[in-house]
This record gives C-alpha cells, sequence and structure tokens, in this order.
C-alpha cells in the first residue's frame, strides 16, 4: 500500500496534477494495492475512500471503484483466486437465526474499539510521562515495549504477526468464548503497549489528530 501511494506520488508530480485530481489518484492506488493485496476489492475500495480521502464523493467512487477491482484481477491472474479464510455453508434460515447474534457483535466490537482507542493514548501518555520522568533516551522505549512484547508472546504467541490461523479458527467454531475473551484483552494490550512504545504498524493513525497533540486526540 505504501509503495503504491509512493508511486501515485510520483506520477503526480509529473503529471503536475492538481489537489483534487493527486487525492483522487493516490485513493485509486491505495484501492488497488489493498485489493490486490487481500483479494478484497469491495475492502479496498471503502478503504480508500475512508481512510485516504476521508469522503464517498461521487466523482471519486466511480475511478476507485475500477482500480480497486482492476488490483484484484491483477492479484487473481498472477495468484490464482485464493482465499484466506473458508467458511461452511449455511442455509439462508441460519442467517436470519444468527441475526440478533450479529446485533451483540456489532455492539461489543463498538465498544472494544472504544477501549482500544482509549488504551492507545493511555500508554502514549504513560511513556511520555516516563520518558520525560526518568530521562529515557528516545531509542529505548521501542526497546522496552518489544521486551513487553516479548514476554506477552511467550503465554500468546497469536499476537504476534496477522495471525490468519487463529482468526480462521475463530470464524469455524475453534474457539471457546473465554479463549476469545483472552484474545481479545490480551491483543488490546499488546497494541496499546506496540503503539504507547512508538513501534509502529498495526493500527492507522488520524494523522490531524496525532499532530495537535493528547489534548486534541481525545476530542476524536
Amino acid at each position: 500500500m505504501h509503495l503504491a501511494a509512493v508511486v501515485s506520488s510520483w506520477v503526480l508530480n509529473k503529471i503536475n496534477a492538481d489537489g483534487i485530481t493527486g487525492r483522487d489518484l493516490l485513493g485509486c492506488a491505495v484501492a488497488a494495492a489493498v485489493s490486490a493485496s487481500f483479494n478484497a476489492p469491495i475492502a479496498g475500495a471503502l478503504f480508500a475512500l475512508e481512510v485516504v480521502l476521508r469522503h464517498f464523493a461521487v466523482h471519486a467512487f466511480a475511478p476507485i471503484v475500477i482500480a480497486s477491482a482492476a488490483g484484484t484481477v491483477i492479484s487473481r491472474l498472477t495468484f490464482g483466486d485464493v482465499t484466506q479464510f473458508v467458511l461452511i455453508e449455511e442455509g439462508i434460515l441460519t442467517f436470519y437465526v444468527e441475526l440478533p447474534a450479529f446485533l451483540i457483535l456489532g455492539m461489543l466490537s463498538g465498544l472494544l474499539a472504544v477501549v482500544m482507542m482509549r488504551s492507545i493514548f493511555l500508554a502514549d501518555d504513560v511513556g511520555n510521562h516516563v520518558c520525560k520522568r526518568f530521562s529515557i533516551p528516545r531509542f529505548i522505549r521501542p526497546a522496552v515495549a518489544g521486551l513487553l512484547l516479548g514476554v506477552l508472546a511467550l503465554g500468546f504467541p497469536h499476537i504476534i504477526g496477522v495471525r490468519y490461523e487463529t482468526t480462521s479458527a475463530a470464524l469455524t467454531g475453534q474457539i471457546l468464548w473465554h479463549e476469545a475473551v483472552v484474545f481479545c484483552a490480551i491483543k488490546v494490550a499488546a497494541v496499546a503497549i506496540t503503539v504507547g512504545g512508538r513501534m509502529g504498524g498495526g493500527i492507522f493513525w488520524d494523522l490531524y489528530a496525532w499532530l495537535d497533540g493528547p489534548s486534541v486526540r481525545r476530542k476524536h
């Protein structure tokens, strides 16, 4: 995705595109990259519109969707129609029976998202305070975060990396309820430690909120 954005920026400089055209082209590049990487054209298009452009303008919708579809086509022609997750086929009746569970899952996911965001901000503030209080060099901060993550990974190795197998096990009902709760809690702690330790990765930040500082970030 970063490589696609860099290439699109190079093209923009060559053709002297204006701001609107430049953002649209950047969105097309990101959509195609996400789509090709994850074999998910809908997700690629929505990601570019929501995260890169931050709006669903009509003039940008068509080119981004086309670029996202093109990325998927090229990926499938090169690597085949590879899927990360295979779900058991269920009937239409089962789908409607599970609708209340989907509603509960949505509410729990929203609450978990709030907890994660607050945990990240708290970890970042604690890291800033500790580094300032004890005059810790900046390069030590990621090392300490890496040490903490390593300790967590000894007991919960699934927190390291993408871990498609863990997600697949959850989707196919191979993970028990209490295990899923523990995994979520550990993953939230791992993400907070990672970002608070300035290791980066694993989360998309609101750049403007980050530049404005902690007091403004909490308003988002």
